[in-house]
């Protein structure tokens, strides 16, 4: 078998009204979603959805097509060298080893080592809304058998007291039946965004505050997380 094609297929939704999310300064108008399939010479074609745009279709057309798809460290490496240089190609890997899947009859989890105990999944919230609107959000999360929630908050001092009551709030109305995170939505930056990060301290200091807000009980011991989307140079960790 061997890979004849990388195809990209973009899709534009528009949002109305507008969603506000909380670590972009611009209302989003609409959401851009790139889907990439890898085509075969057996009729079997892999999907995934990623990239931006996949703008190195081109380069990634001229150096996976004709390759095996089973030899998925080639594709691996071969895509390195293109995210060097360019952006993003590793939607193309995910298009091939759900080919690779297909192929084999096997699911993906299974192909690359997973287990199939189960996992608790959360609902992330994207936009910062009212604390008498999100605690009836969270209300319909725990009806729905949700046990854990993301909220975000906001990019200043004045947003970040504000989620500290949101959070009591959602406490005081849910009990101990929803695990409760919140994204400060310092690492990710959208173009053009210049706001003063926190530093390390600040981010310990709300932690402890959010440690005492999130439980009726004495303060639980709270994990300080810098990822997913912060550059090595600022890659940081503590616990409070």
């Amino acid at each position: 078998m061997r890979i004849t094609g990388i195809e990209r297929r973009l899709y534009r939704f528009p949002l109305e009204p507008p969603f506000r999310v909380a670590w972009d300064p611009s209302p989003r108008v609409h959401q851009d979603a790139t889907v990439v399939l890898a085509h075969t010479d057996e009729g079997l074609t892999g999907v995934a959805s990623g990239g931006d745009g996949l703008p190195d279709l081109e380069a990634l057309q001229t150096f996976l097509v004709g390759l095996d798809p089973m030899r998925t460290e080639a594709v691996r490496e071969l895509c390195e060298t293109i995210d060097l240089h360019g952006g993003r190609p590793w939607a193309a890997e995910i298009a091939v080893w759900d080919l690779v899947g297909k192929a084999l009859g096997q699911p993906l989890w299974r192909l690359l080592g997973g287990r199939n105990e189960e996992l608790v999944a959360y609902a992330s919230t994207g936009e910062i809304v009212p604390a008498a609107e999100r605690v009836e959000r969270c209300r319909a999360l725990v009806a729905e058998g949700v046990r854990a929630v993301k909220v975000r908050l906001g990019r200043n001092a004045e947003d970040a007291a504000a989620a500290l009551e949101v959070v009591r709030a959602i406490r005081d109305a849910v009990g101990d039946r929803l695990e409760i995170m919140v994204d400060a939505n310092q690492g990710w930056r959208m173009p053009g965004d210049r706001e003063p990060r926190w530093d390390l301290a600040q981010a310990a200091r709300f932690a402890v505050a959010l440690g005492g807000a999130a439980s009726h009980r004495r303060p639980r011991g709270v994990c300080l997380a810098a990822l997913p989307h912060v550059r090595p140079t600022g890659r940081r960790g503590a616990r409070a």
